[in-house]
């Protein structure tokens, strides 16, 4: 049985088991029947142990009657649960119940329950020889399951809670024609994706997993057309992000450019070493397609500042930007045309946007928002 399905951090009143049987759950977590009205809900549930009762006894009659099956069964319920747990290194808390990770032990703890009846009705078959006796014993050991179907259903039942479709729903009907739309993790991205593909809902909506943009697949998908949406605005080839390819893109400071150039000079190497280079000790920005044309470059002085960054066994794999502060242009009339801003919000529209980006490193989601928003030139309203 279970208290709650309130998350707990190892509180006597948050999601722990209970038993049903006021005697053990009182030893363990207290006095249940003081338990605040808050902490009990439909998610209350009390089976009395009877699964763990019939699970041990199929157990033993598996291993007295047949080893070989036990094994098999025994080897699938302590892998796919303590084995589960050491291979993963679960954490002590985790933002929901990861007890799906361990479904495969759940079978093979549900054959036993199965088992269990069988062991309960063998036994009593040699003991009681009437017909209609051994069919009430059935009747009853069935009520067992039928207690956990109903005990169970209000809290498995998914019917009228609509927080996932109303958040989609209310998300791309908000959301303007044509619009590339960034989210970011599972929850705010599948209802989003079941409602654009069951109901055909704002198929024009482009909807981007701002997590997934991380891996080259999903940049390849993104780049094509899904549904009635164009695919994403980017001069960045598949080259340009495939494996080994950009894999860590280093922000350099003016500190960095110093030392470097400071380096070089002790070495003995000329002032015109590296001349492309050297204007980044005073300038601080470019724009947002210089950036992406920066990263596309390639040339001998590039990949000898990569080696020092990075050193030279692996520097295919990176590369560098050599600022870390890019400026998007607005593009004010675009912006008006594609809904982005109204004809009276024009005249207040600012003239470019400054990204000042914070990190030491980029990876290659971010390399592919400032590759989209290089691109979208305001013809295309982005969330």
């Amino acid at each position: 049985g279970r208290q709650n399905d309130v998350e707990g951090h190892m509180e006597n009143t948050n999601g722990n088991f209970i038993t049903g049987i006021p005697f053990i759950d009182n030893n363990i977590w207290g006095d249940q029947s003081e338990m605040p009205a808050k902490f009990q809900n439909e998610s209350t549930v009390k089976f009395f142990m009877l699964p763990l009762i019939l699970g041990l006894l199929g157990f033993f009659f598996q291993l007295n009657k047949d080893f070989g099956r036990f094994y098999a069964i025994l080897s699938l319920f302590i892998l796919t649960s303590v084995g589960i747990v050491f291979y993963t290194g679960v954490k002590p808390f985790e933002p929901r119940e990861r007890d799906y990770a361990m479904v495969g032990s759940f079978y093979a703890f549900a054959i036993w329950i199965g088992l269990g009846v069988a062991a309960i009705y063998w036994f009593l078959q040699k003991k009681v020889k009437q017909k209609y006796a051994q069919i009430a014993i059935g009747v009853i050991l069935m009520g067992i399951p039928l207690m956990m179907g109903f005990q169970n259903y209000n809290v498995h039942d998914r019917s009228g809670r609509y927080a996932a479709y109303d958040y989609a729903y209310s998300s791309l009907k908000s959301l303007p024609k044509n619009d590339i739309m960034f989210v970011y993790g599972d929850n705010d991205t599948y209802p989003v994706w079941a409602i654009q593909e069951t109901e055909e809902f704002r198929k024009d909506v482009k909807v981007v997993n701002f997590t997934l943009l991380s891996t080259p697949w999903n940049i390849d998908q993104v780049k094509r057309r899904t549904y009635d949406s164009m695919p994403v605005p980017s001069t960045l080839t598949h080259e340009d992000y495939r494996e080994g390819s950009n894999d860590q893109v280093y922000m350099m400071t003016k500190d960095d450019w110093s030392n470097i150039f400071a380096n070089l000079k002790d070495q003995g190497a000329p002032d015109t070493e590296f001349a492309a280079f050297r204007k980044y000790l005073t300038q601080d920005s470019m724009t947002l397609k210089e950036a992406i044309n920066f990263l596309k470059m390639k040339s001998p002085e590039k990949d000898e500042i990569v080696k020092m960054i990075f050193g030279e066994e692996r520097y295919e794999k990176f590369n560098f930007l050599p600022v870390s502060k890019f400026v998007l242009p607005v593009n004010v009339n675009n912006a008006v045309k594609s809904g982005i801003i109204t004809p009276a919000e024009a005249q207040k529209a600012e003239k470019q946007i400054v990204i000042d980006y914070k990190g030491s490193s980029m990876f290659k989601n971010n390399m592919m928002m400032l590759d989209i928003l290089a691109n979208f030139d305001w013809k295309r309203p982005i969330n």
